[in-house]
């Protein structure tokens, strides 16, 4: 019988997923490994609430039984050893065992393996993803993994380098094992992903509600311990796909895809070796070498307070205030390189040539040459008439969407990672020329118990609307979601869903129609405006403090406003968020706690919907209430009320900014 021997005790080895960090950069990987914060740090309860792997992993489990190991220290080490020679043996004699998250350890490297199927005549590797492909019979395009013109797609290289490290790791680990017992282990090792069918429909046995799933969370030395089980009763596959990756796999054995120096061009192999010889030596390569526009989005760029890996890179960014270069629009990596070369790692905005500046960066370039927020002549001269083309009569709304998208759908029939709208709030203005205290808070709408409320969505949102008169909202979003919905409802008609069309096609516009009653005040935005304080963005968490900041503006919206049609007011010193409360005890013990939640918040930097304080966090809250309850818990109810109620109030002060302050601003020079 086969016995393995456990490998040699292993100080701090190279874990998989720090092998990506170092391939995609080499400071991220020393950044880590000295323990450094950063935004993405790995915390279950949010993987469970906002991604759903863990909902995956429970149906895979409930489909293919098997032995769960988990963990990652010597207890771990040495139950893996056990059970892989126990499945080796049982392969030997003819039989199958899957094995999950068993952790294998050699050479100074180390993984936890999702599932390890040992059969008599393979064994497939399998790495478990709750990202969604297209699935017809099983099978799946490999075109989908690749470019057009050769090599892998970038969505999927983090994937697939992952499994290709696992792969070599396994076959070194395989090889000592024969050599410590004299035994040769002949079966291939064959990568896999198991991916969710973007084209499976959930049934009532696999929809995620609580009578088939049940999750629970707990706190541990290592932070929040977070599972999901599969408690239905008959669990199937239809939701997922698995898709040999041999031939993607073979791509990064000869070019393991990355860009550092040091690695460019060397197999996933060599990569190791060489990653390895860093570690060891502990001689990292020069950090200069490592920078880039993409630093821009770095995960160790945590909020201040905390230990910086981002400031180590770049030697301390506070020189540079918000200018820095980095926070230039549309950075192009021939600017980068030349303004880094010209002005070292404080480099600001205007350490940019100026003749390379490009058209969508001017008003940033000018208004800090100036420092002076700064307004395109046109928009000064006519600003409603670039608000609205021409001018309606009767009410303006403003409008701002929550939905929620899980891997397992929790509606019967319904299909992976589609969007469940579950809030909107708005605002309504008599006209568009009325003031601020004529505002009218709208009723609103939020369903957090049913798993397909979009007919109730769009029914309450026809209601509180009616059928004329412009809807603001930011960004493309509200746009995206209605259209799901009408596709929706096209699908699988109702009694009712023509007249719920035809009021989505005259929000949305339709074939024929050249635009509907939404307008996005984003674009508007970005071609009518900038602002120093802006620091590049033009998020709307950006833009907000600006109007913020003007008493003329804020002093509507703060206690005592005297706008009787809208009980809430707000009471923030930079923008209006910071005097929301934190969320519900209930969901920050999931979290981790109000520093793992504010992490989160500073964290955002997208232009899309707002949210619990933006639109992750309050996806993360309807996750919560979905898996664990609390639809009915006042304190969670009112606060999905009030963060989303201050989205819509947010763009309303926008809107007074836009209509009422930036004629006033110095002029830009188109």
């Amino acid at each position: 019988m086969l016995q393995l021997l456990m490998p040699n005790s292993l100080t701090a080895p190279i874990t998989k997923s720090q092998f990506k960090l170092g391939l995609d950069c080499i400071q991220k990987l020393q950044h880590t490994r000295n323990r450094l914060p950063q935004v993405s740090q790995e915390n279950e309860m949010l993987r469970l609430l906002a991604e759903g792997g863990s909902a995956v992993e429970a149906l895979i489990r409930a489909t293919e039984p098997g032995r769960f190991i988990g963990g990652f220290k010597d207890a771990a080490l040495a139950e893996s050893s056990e059970a892989i020679a126990d499945a080796l043996n049982a392969a030997a004699a003819g039989k199958t065992t899957s094995l999950y998250e068993v952790t294998i350890a050699h050479g100074g490297f180390l993984a936890r393996i999702d599932l390890l199927r040992i059969r008599p005549e393979a064994i497939d590797l399998v790495e478990i993803k709750s990202k969604s492909v297209e699935g017809v019979g099983g099978q799946v395009d490999q075109e989908e993994f690749r470019k057009q013109k050769g090599g892998i797609r970038a969505e999927w290289m983090a994937y697939i380098q992952d499994l290709a490290f696992q792969r070599e790791l396994l076959i070194r680990y395989l090889a000592e094992i024969g050599q410590q017992t004299g035994v040769s282990i002949r079966q291939a090792v064959r990568p896999r992903l198991l991916l969710v069918n973007k084209l499976g429909v959930a049934t009532p046995a696999t929809a995620l509600n609580r009578a088939n799933y049940r999750s629970t969370y707990q706190q541990n030395a290592r932070g929040i311990h977070a599972t999901v089980d599969f408690i239905g009763q008959e669990a199937d596959r239809s939701l997922l796909v698995e898709v040999p990756m041999e031939d993607m796999v073979a791509v990064l054995i000869k070019d393991a895809g990355s860009d550092v120096i040091g690695f460019k061009g060397l197999g996933i192999a060599d990569c190791m070796q060489a990653m390895k010889g860093i570690v060891d030596s502990d001689q990292w390569p020069d950090a200069r070498q490592s920078l880039g526009k993409t630093c821009k989005s770095c995960e160790f760029r945590v909020r201040t307070g905390l230990e910086s890996g981002f400031d180590k890179c770049w030697e301390n960014t506070g020189g540079c205030s918000q200018h820095h270069l980095l926070t230039t629009i549309l950075l192009s990596e021939k600017q980068f390189a030349q303004a880094l070369l010209d002005a070292g790692t404080k480099a600001g905005v205007l350490d940019i040539a100026e003749e390379s500046i490009k058209d969508t960066q001017r008003k940033q370039y000018e208004s800090i040459q100036r420092s002076s927020p700064l307004v395109t002549r046109s928009f000064a001269n006519d600003p409603m008439g670039q608000l609205f083309g021409t001018i309606p009569e009767g009410p303006v709304y403003f409008i701002d969407f929550e939905t929620a998208a899980y891997p397992i759908p929790s509606r019967v029939g319904g299909h992976p990672n589609e969007q469940i709208p579950f809030q909107f709030e708005g605002h309504r203005i008599p006209s568009p020329t009325a003031g601020l205290e004529t505002r009218v808070q709208l009723d609103g709408f939020l369903d957090l118990e049913q798993p397909s409320p979009h007919r109730a969505f769009i029914d309450g949102l026809k209601s509180q609307v009616g059928d004329s008169g412009p809807i603001f909202h930011w960004h493309n979003f509200e746009n995206t979601i209605l259209r799901k919905i009408r596709g929706a409802l096209e699908k699988s008609p109702e009694p009712g869903d023509e007249a719920r069309m035809a009021f989505i096609d005259a929000l949305t516009g339709s074939v024929g129609q050249t635009k509907g009653r939404l307008i996005d005040l984003l674009p508007i935005a970005k071609s009518a405006f900038y602002h120093p304080d802006m620091a590049g963005s033009y998020s709307i968490k950006k833009v907000v403090p600006i109007a913020w900041g003007i008493p003329a503006i804020r002093d509507h919206f703060i206690l005592g406003h005297g706008a009787t049609s809208d009980p809430s007011h707000y009471s923030g010193t930079k923008d209006p968020y910071d005097g929301l409360p934190s969320p519900p005890r209930s969901i920050l013990e999931a979290v981790g706690g109000i520093e793992t939640y504010r992490t989160l918040v500073e964290a955002e930097e997208d232009e899309g919907p707002g949210a619990l304080r933006n639109g992750g966090m309050a996806m993360l809250a309807y996750h919560y209430v979905r898996m664990f309850g609390g639809a009915d818990d006042p304190d969670i109810v009112g606060q999905f009320r009030q963060y989303c109620r201050l989205d819509s109030a947010a763009m309303v002060m926008v809107y007074a900014l836009m209509r009422d302050q930036l004629s006033a601003w110095s002029k830009f020079r188109e």
